[in-house]
């Protein structure tokens, strides 16, 4: 004789999932006699099956980088000998939208006075938030933490040499999305003018 002791928390899966990072869904409290566990998930278009696993301790790994952003039904249907079945579920963030970065100070082509340079930005994610601190790079080079970052608003203090440069900032969000600014021009100008008299004409006789 067999009967169902399926657990109502049956399954574990990350709060967000997306990008290039697939969810692994976990169960838990699954009698000895299941022989197989259904993974689906439910969206505004019907319930499409994720797979099904066979062996404790049944485990799924769902690939959303094709699904569109939005919160998804997560079913696991555990199945014992005699095919008594007990579902349970729970809900998911599915994100695959890179944040976006933009780069307030220097504008486009701007000139910057002094070698004194503060670099301002801000980004901003539809789906999820912004993990962690964006990185900055300057003409090209390694990408370093801004020196501030806080509320969707960031900073990068740098000394620079005069002449043209540039400056890109990149991130994550919370589901591993990776985002980057366009890349901004400006000039640096830290070095006064510089002028002399070269000669001063002697004044004609009788003026």
């Amino acid at each position: 004789y067999h009967f169902n002791r399926i657990r109502r928390n049956i399954f574990r899966i990350a709060g967000i999932i997306g990008g290039s990072k697939p969810a692994t869904i976990t169960t838990s409290g699954v009698s000895d006699d299941v022989e197989q566990v259904i993974f689906e998930y439910v969206s505004s278009a019907g319930t499409y099956t994720i797979g099904v696993d066979t062996t404790s301790p049944f485990t799924m790994s769902w690939n959303a980088a094709n699904m569109a952003d939005g919160t998804y039904t997560i079913t696991a249907t555990a199945v014992d000998l005699v095919d008594l079945r007990t579902s349970t579920s729970t809900t998911t963030r599915v994100d695959n939208t890179a944040p976006v970065f933009n780069v307030d100070y220097p504008t486009e082509w701007a000139q910057v006075k002094g070698a004194a340079v503060s670099i301002r930005f801000n980004g901003t994610d539809a789906a999820t938030q912004i993990a962690g601190t964006p990185s900055v790079s300057i003409d090209g080079g390694a990408y370093t933490a801004a020196t501030v970052w806080s509320n969707g608003m960031g900073t990068y203090s740098v000394s620079m040499n005069d002449g043209e440069h540039t400056v890109r900032i990149k991130g994550t969000d919370t589901a591993g999305n990776a985002g980057c600014s366009r890349e901004m021009h400006f000039k640096v100008d830290a070095t006064a003018p510089t002028l002399s008299i070269t000669a001063v004409p002697t004044p004609a006789s009788g003026s």
